[in-house]
């Protein structure tokens, strides 16, 4: 079964001054993403290749207030812009379901180009309540895939690691088998994002 880092995802308060606060600091590009239909967030993506950066902010506040996600959002963006989840791509998340005892979000969006992305979600409210990984299983064709626009840094970018406290028994339960990822010993939570490209290592 296929266990490895899909994304990471950071909440901010507002996508464009976000996203060019990043590209400033990191020198690292994020494109338009889409919304979420019923949870009243959108996204703008960081590709990176097989992975991404996911910016995060609510854009319709009323909707966003009746999701336990876009409450989530709203509450992490007012601590800062930080790492605040890492979510776990895999081939079989009706396994995982089963073996973790996981709930499934069935979530899409559609890009700017009219392409609609459809994904299925495992373990979401976990990551809201507990600060662990939740799991993804895209229903969509590997180009597709968000890490993959054509845009320079994807092409450059050669991996994407995580660091990641808590509980480590429990976390080697829950996701101890995803490579790319390193566990430590304190609250839970992600301790660091590196993002190594051929030129430059960046820590978030």
């Amino acid at each position: 079964m296929v266990l490895e880092i899909d994304h990471v995802v950071i909440c901010i308060d507002d996508l464009d001054t976000g996203s060019a606060l990043f590209e400033t600091r990191y020198g690292l590009t994020a494109l338009p993403g889409g919304k979420h239909a019923g949870h009243g967030t959108a996204n703008n993506i960081v590709p990176l290749g097989s992975s991404y950066l996911e910016l995060v902010a609510v854009v319709d506040g009323r909707e966003a207030s009746e999701s336990a996600f876009g409450r989530w959002v709203l509450t992490r963006a007012a601590e800062g812009s930080r790492p605040d989840a890492v979510c776990l791509r895999t081939d079989d998340l009706s396994l995982l379901s089963t073996n973790l005892g996981l709930d499934v979000t069935v979530m899409s969006r559609t890009r700017p180009d009219g392409v609609r992305l459809a994904w299925r979600l495992g373990g979401l409210t976990r990551t809201i309540d507990d600060g662990l990984p939740f799991f993804i299983e895209w229903g969509i064709s590997g180009e597709h895939h968000p890490g993959r626009a054509p845009i320079e840094q994807a092409k450059d970018s050669t991996s994407i690691e995580v660091s990641l406290t808590g509980d480590v028994e429990k976390l080697t339960a829950w996701a101890g088998a995803a490579s790319g990822v390193s566990l430590a010993e304190g609250d839970p939570g992600i301790e660091r994002v590196t993002v190594r490209t051929e030129g430059q290592t960046i820590e978030l």
